[in-house]
């Protein structure tokens, strides 16, 4: 994997402008199974070298979801423990959930903090958007993370 810095603003906005050229384009989607929380669709896509790809598969998540950085007085991070159904082990994690129909991000925040840590706080910050699976969740799945302080 190769990077490069570019120092110029002009050089830096024509990369970025012949990268969004390079992305790849649906032709067709095909819905497999939608569910309350997670979506499947077969899609057909074409890269930018003319490359088809008849059945690309796509979870798609149409719920937002928070994680929660949770830091203490010292700066060390607040992971729950999470018992994992699918691969059958407790995990280290943020905390984390979903945003309900009629909440906004910052009650979501500390409903999932309280109900997850037993804390609350008043001093959500947003810190940034994350896709946290890039490879096949759709653009819906972007999930906004709020850190406290």
């Amino acid at each position: 994997m190769h990077s490069c810095i570019l120092h110029r603003d002009n050089l830096k906005e024509k990369w970025l402008s012949s990268y969004r050229l390079m992305l790849p384009k649906r032709r067709s989607r095909r819905p497999i199974y939608e569910g309350n929380w997670i979506n499947l669709n077969v899609d057909e896509v074409e890269l930018p070298s003319g490359v088809i790809f008849e059945e690309y598969h796509q979870l798609e998540y149409p719920i937002e979801s928070i994680v929660i950085l949770l830091l203490d007085r010292t700066g060390k991070i607040c992971f729950i423990k999470s018992r994992r159904y699918s691969i059958q082990k407790i995990l280290l994690e943020l905390p984390a959930g979903r945003i309900e129909k009629d909440e906004d991000a910052c009650t979501a925040g500390n409903r999932e903090l309280e109900e997850e840590t037993g804390l609350t706080s008043d001093d959500l910050e947003l810190v940034f958007f994350l896709l946290s699976m890039s490879w096949y969740v759709g653009s819906e799945g972007l999930s906004p993370v709020w850190a406290l302080y």
